[in-house]
């Protein structure tokens, strides 16, 4: 009895180290490809503001000038993410709140209890989402306007050099 006891509590630590382990390894993957796609931001804006720049462009020349202004890129990306994820979830916090109280209602309707959610409630929650969709699309388009400030900065100093 004693064995069943330890083996069982042992299975249950390694599953949860394993799934602790993958969500480490899937974070680092992450992380590494963000930090390696952070340069595109100048070579993509370039082919996008640009005429007459080859798509072979963004991986090529202007990539590794996006390099060279590395620190510009990520504090202006990481600070315009920072204030748009606090905008987003202000802005979406009324479809936060209708989701949660929907999926409430499901777990509840699953143990055996009645629903207590009116008939309308998926249309509530499709109404939400195009309200915090159209709130968050001006969060969304001012990040675009913060890269490509960055863009037109750095392509102004390399002008002067």
């Amino acid at each position: 009895m004693l064995f069943y006891a330890v083996s069982i509590s042992l299975v249950v630590i390694w599953h949860q180290g394993m799934l602790l382990l993958h969500l480490l390894i899937a974070l680092a993957i992450t992380i590494i490809t963000s930090l390696l796609l952070l340069p595109t931001c100048y070579s993509g804006m370039k082919y996008m503001a640009e005429d007459g720049i080859k798509y072979r462009s963004i991986i090529s020349k202007n990539y590794f000038i996006g390099i060279r202004f590395y620190g510009r890129l990520f504090i202006t990306i990481f600070v315009s993410l920072l204030i748009g994820i606090m905008l987003a979830m202000l802005l979406a916090a009324p479809l936060w709140v209708v989701t949660i109280a929907s999926l409430q209602d499901s777990l509840g309707m699953y143990f055996g209890d009645l629903s207590g959610m009116p008939q309308t409630a998926p249309l509530l929650i499709f109404t939400g989402a195009f309200i915090a969709f159209a709130a968050c699309s001006p969060v969304w388009l001012w990040q675009m306007f913060c890269i490509y400030y960055q863009y037109g900065s750095i392509s102004a100093s390399q002008t002067e050099r």
